[in-house]
């Protein structure tokens, strides 16, 4: 469909031009901000994490981990030490920094590495979990993903799932899916006990786990099972609570009847977005748990004060950075996510660094896994300059053919008059920058 309505105009023009950069890989649809590529070369970066010293920290898909630092003092960083090369590590997928060093998730293993002579650079890698059984396809080498360390020094990771292309794990007919399996879920290990226990289970490709500031857990899961008749396609941001079954497989009368799930915070679509990283855009100061139990430098909040709290979440296959709100109700967590940014390259992870920007890891090539671990990589960093710049804050149908948006700043007339009487797309198959995606037709179509 076709409209040339004013206040359509507005919001999707508005959104699409400001912040635009020809030629960029990142593209910003909200105003206010700048994108400039860190000058360094690194191979495909799973995962970024500022240590508690304020360093950019990268773990490396090729299981190499760097630190960063801005030498000649123009805002990005431009030389890499070594902080750990022992090959050892097989497609880490998660990290977390304490004050004993830094936690990192791989293939049949959960490490512990840490600095014993100063030098700042890991020289001793203790396994502080491993032994669950294998997948039973070839992920290549993806088992052990998310990390997070709680307030009481436990350690949760997640485990994927058996078979995240046969679900119920037929076989001649028969399913061999084991809910008791500790595959497709969150383990927490215990350093007073040295165990491990399942914490929740139905997970599909869990990715990164985080609290927020009031202590709850969360995880993005990459559930899109589009090839399923009664799979979910889109992927999610879950509330993770203990004991819990978070849907995949999903309930069947047969292979897995009275299954009891829980629905996710916020479903990201319209299909397979694969979401991977994420980070509770938070300010922390000294006197934040975080700071204090050495998780995380001290730091400001990415964007508009009215994004504080907001979980910010990057989408890999499709090239997405979305802002999450999330609210907690007397019956859990509702959310609603705004996509900020389209990037035409994998998009692995974000970070906040102390100064309140965001820093974004980028695979190249073609979904999902692009160019593997010895693939070129890219890191961006996204910083709010404008405050003045009118943001939207709200949308509403005044009528079947009018559409208003409010802004927290006043419009210059003359971007006003620019927007009058621009056509754009839209309907119920209409998304936000649906130009600039980077699969056309995206995957399969998903049957019913």
């Amino acid at each position: 469909m076709r409209s040339t309505l004013p206040f359509l105009s507005l919001l999707f023009f508005f959104f699409a031009t400001t912040g635009f950069s020809a030629g960029s890989p990142v593209q910003m649809l909200v105003p206010g901000f700048t994108v400039k590529e860190l000058p360094i070369k690194l191979s495909n970066v799973n995962n970024l994490r500022f240590a508690p010293n304020g360093t950019l920290t990268t773990l490396g898909y090729d299981g190499r981990i760097h630190l960063l630092q801005d030498t000649d003092g123009d805002g990005l960083e431009d030389t890499l030490k070594v902080f750990w090369d022992i090959p050892t590590l097989r497609v880490p997928v998660g990290m977390a920094w304490t004050k004993q060093g830094l936690y990192v998730s791989s293939h049949k293993k959960v490490s512990l590495l840490r600095d014993t002579d100063g030098d700042g650079k890991a020289d001793v890698e203790e396994v502080i979990a491993s032994g669950w059984p294998p997948t039973d396809a070839n992920t290549q080498g993806v088992d052990a993903t998310a990390v997070t360390v709680d307030g009481e020094g436990n350690v949760y990771f997640a485990l994927l799932v058996a078979d995240y292309a046969n679900a119920y794990r037929l076989k001649e007919g028969v399913a061999r899916y084991d809910i008791a399996s500790p595959r497709g879920t969150i383990q927490k290990w215990s350093p007073k006990t040295k165990k491990v226990e399942t914490i929740a289970t139905g997970l599909r490709v869990p990715y990164t786990l985080a609290f927020n500031r009031l202590g709850d857990l969360f995880v993005t899961d990459q559930e899109g099972e589009t090839w399923m008749p009664n799979g979910n396609p889109v992927d999610e941001l879950n509330h993770i609570l203990p004991g819990r079954n978070y849907g995949f497989p999903p309930p069947h009368p047969k292979h897995l009847p009275n299954l009891i799930s829980e629905a996710p915070v916020i479903g990201f679509g319209p299909q397979h977005q694969s979401t991977c990283g994420f980070i509770f855009n938070e300010r922390l100061t000294a006197d934040s748990p975080a700071v204090r139990l050495g998780f995380s430098p001290a730091r400001k909040a990415f964007g508009p004060a009215w994004w504080e709290g907001d979980a910010i979440v990057a989408g890999e296959s499709r090239g997405k950075i979305w802002r999450a709100r999330l609210v907690k109700t007397p019956s859990g967590y509702v959310g609603k996510q705004t996509l900020i940014a389209s990037l035409g390259m994998l998009t692995t992870d974000v970070a906040v660094s102390p100064q309140g920007d965001l820093y974004v890891s980028c695979h190249s090539g073609p979904p999902d896994w692009g160019t593997g671990p010895q693939g070129a990589g890219k890191i961006f960093k996204i910083s709010y300059r404008d405050p003045a710049a009118p943001q939207p804050v709200a949308l509403w149908s005044e009528s079947a053919l009018e559409v208003r948006v409010a802004f927290d700043h006043p419009l210059p007339a003359s971007a006003v008059q620019d927007l009058v009487g621009r056509e754009i797309e839209f309907g119920e198959f209409a998304r936000a920058a649906d130009r600039l995606e980077v699969l056309k037709p995206p995957y399969q179509v998903v049957k019913f």
